[in-house]
């Protein structure tokens, strides 16, 4: 065996919830875990002297200046060897990175950093969970189809079968129950009926999709990112504003706003009316409703 008992159980046991990471790309959202977390974990797991991390290659795929920044993307490739008593394990990985920044040397620099940490982690992931392997499995509650005909127990006494419920009694009489008044409540309420009412953050996973289909509003390009317009709805903690509000944008111009800042003064620069665009791509996931049939229109236009 190449490896011992304790690291093959270390390799078997999945990253922990709060190491896990999410992001959005193309209307899509993945779950990843950050570079440093998995070197740290091929630390623990094989010892600090005994992985080693070479860049195969790694190569210039673009670069261009994006206004008054600069962008680029790399690509690499990754070996990884772990050496146990007897043998050496060699994986290897490829990665991509981009980065916009305000000269081409950081630029590239950062671009890749990023490609060689995406190919180490994905080196790194065919060793096991704690790389993030477990993170391309489907979630359990997919993969069950039908409900378990039996349920584990720690010991019959925990077992308590469902049409037998407990009655309880008082003085060896039994004691009728009221249900709890929260069992007939609604799961969800509707915020925009409450007399301040909140914004609705619609979420379609289609219209984003279709959204990062469109060509990029600034230069035309394809392949575009679906961006949502920050500005479109009060800011809530930790949640976008409604999918509604979306635009196509090419990775380089998406880069960009994000790191412009003001994000309706960027808009103004390049003469466009994001809201415009994004309603008329909204009553096309809606459909064909006109303005006037469009209950969420009315939210372009206040």
């Amino acid at each position: 065996m190449t490896f011992s008992e304790t690291q093959i159980r270390k390799l078997r046991r999945r990253p922990s919830h709060k190491y896990i990471k999410t992001r959005e790309s193309d209307g899509r959202e993945f779950q990843y875990l950050e570079g440093w977390h998995t070197i740290a974990e091929a630390n623990r797991i094989f010892g600090y002297d005994a992985w080693n991390r070479h860049t195969v290659w790694f190569d210039c795929v673009w670069r261009q200046a994006v206004g008054t920044k600069f962008a680029a993307a790399y690509l690499a490739r990754v070996r990884i060897v772990v050496r146990t008593d007897r043998h050496q394990v060699i994986r290897e990985g490829s990665g991509a990175g981009e980065a916009i920044a305000s000269t081409p040397g950081q630029a590239h620099e950062l671009a890749a950093k990023a490609a060689e940490t995406d190919a180490t982690k994905r080196a790194l992931s065919t060793f096991g969970s704690p790389f993030g392997l477990s993170l391309y499995a489907k979630p359990e509650k997919d993969l069950q189809t039908e409900p378990s005909s039996k349920t584990e127990f720690s010991s019959e006494a925990d077992v308590v079968p469902p049409e037998k419920p407990i009655q309880p009694r008082v003085n060896g009489h039994a004691v009728k129950t009221v249900a709890k008044a929260s069992a007939h409540r609604p799961d969800t309420i509707d915020k925009s009926k409450l007399t301040l009412p909140e914004p609705k953050r619609i979420r379609d996973r289609c219209h984003l999709k279709m959204v990062a289909a469109q060509p990029c509003l600034i230069c035309g390009r394809t392949q575009s990112q679906a961006h949502h317009l920050k500005f479109a709805q009060p800011k809530a903690m930790g949640r976008k504003v409604s999918d509604q509000f979306a635009v196509p944008l090419c990775v380089g111009h998406h880069r960009e706003i994000h790191a412009y800042g003001d994000e309706k003064q960027w808009w103004q620069k390049q003469k466009i009316n994001p809201l415009d665009a994004a309603r008329t791509l909204w009553l096309k996931t809606a459909r064909g409703l006109d303005a006037a049939a469009d209950p969420i229109g009315a939210a372009f236009r206040n």
